[in-house]
């Protein structure tokens, strides 16, 4: 969201699409910005990665879509951009739907732990850091 306001002119909207598809949650950010270019795609989920026309509009560190794909994957979702230069971006997530019951307490001598989501889902890789760092961060090493 934060992307798609600075990189978008003040005068066009950016579109915020919620949806459900079975038992996934289905968000969509869609601005009709300056859009990234397409040989900066295949990179943009990168550590430090920023789009070429990117370091001329905002100052930055290019963590954002890095940090934002490794959260939704950590609770097996998805998250896939696409964008023409000049047109504008489309970021959709997909989260599944988990009801948990939380009891949220901040004083309790025994501090009830946040629930983790655990989706009939195979997450197997995504809690094995040796393979989520090579699957994700291969250039960290």
């Amino acid at each position: 969201m934060a992307n798609a306001l600075q990189y978008s002119r003040p005068d066009r909207a950016v579109v915020i699409e919620l949806d459900r598809a079975g038992e996934d949650a289905l968000i969509n950010v869609v601005d009709r910005g300056m859009g990234i270019p397409a040989a900066d795609l295949p990179r943009i989920f990168e550590p430090f990665f920023r789009a070429r026309n990117a370091e001329r509009v905002a100052p930055g560190l290019g963590l954002g879509l890095t940090t934002a794909r490794l959260l939704v994957e950590r609770y097996c979702g998805s998250l896939d951009v696409d964008s023409v230069e000049g047109v504008g971006t489309t970021l959709r997530v997909r989260l599944p739907l988990v009801v948990t019951e939380v009891t949220p307490s901040i004083c309790c001598a025994d501090p009830v732990p946040w629930p983790t989501p655990r989706p009939e889902r195979d997450c197997a890789d995504l809690d094995d850091p040796a393979h989520a760092r090579d699957v994700r961060a291969p250039s960290l090493g």
